[in-house]
């Protein structure tokens, strides 16, 4: 396994995914199993980059460089990017509806940004009693509930 959290990924090592992701400990675990599950990779086989946001922060904050996780010429070709609901600390005081959109719109956007790879979205939010819940989005899905819910989410600034 190798887990980083807000530094630079060795290279040499050549996984076969990688996994953005918040760095909001109640849902690493669980997002985990999930992409494991979904790809049928082993903890070894992927990075894992955590940041506050997850997926729904800009590209530029967080991990040094997205491109790193996400290299594409060093085997790279399953990805996996996650963010949260129930009060994201990179996003404090937005509601879940909007920290949905969010999440999703920085999904399709890595999707049109890295088109060789396959895709994996994963929204986590926490269940009754404190259980943790993950919604697995493919690339579809994700454009057609953004279809359905057309308000504008700016990852750059912030607006909506």
């Amino acid at each position: 396994m190798k887990t980083i959290i807000e530094g630079g990924i060795d290279l040499e090592t050549h996984a076969q995914g990688g996994l953005r992701s918040c760095i909001d400990g109640r849902f690493v675990g669980a997002t985990r199993r999930a992409f494991e599950q979904v790809t049928g990779l082993g903890t070894d086989d992927y990075y894992h980059a955590s940041n506050a946001g997850g997926v729904a922060a800009p590209s530029e904050g967080g991990i040094k460089s997205e491109d790193d996780l996400v290299h594409l010429g060093r085997g790279v070709r399953i990805l996996g990017w996650q963010g949260h609901l129930d009060v994201c600390g990179g996003f404090p005081g937005e509601r879940d509806s909007v920290l949905v959109r969010r999440i999703l719109t920085g999904f399709v956007e890595r999707v049109d940004r890295y088109p060789d790879a396959n895709h994996h979205g994963f929204v986590a939010r926490l269940g009754p009693n404190e259980t943790r819940e993950i919604d697995v989005y493919t690339p579809q899905d994700a454009r057609r509930f953004l279809a359905k819910n057309k308000t504008t989410i700016s990852l750059r600034d912030g607006r909506r």
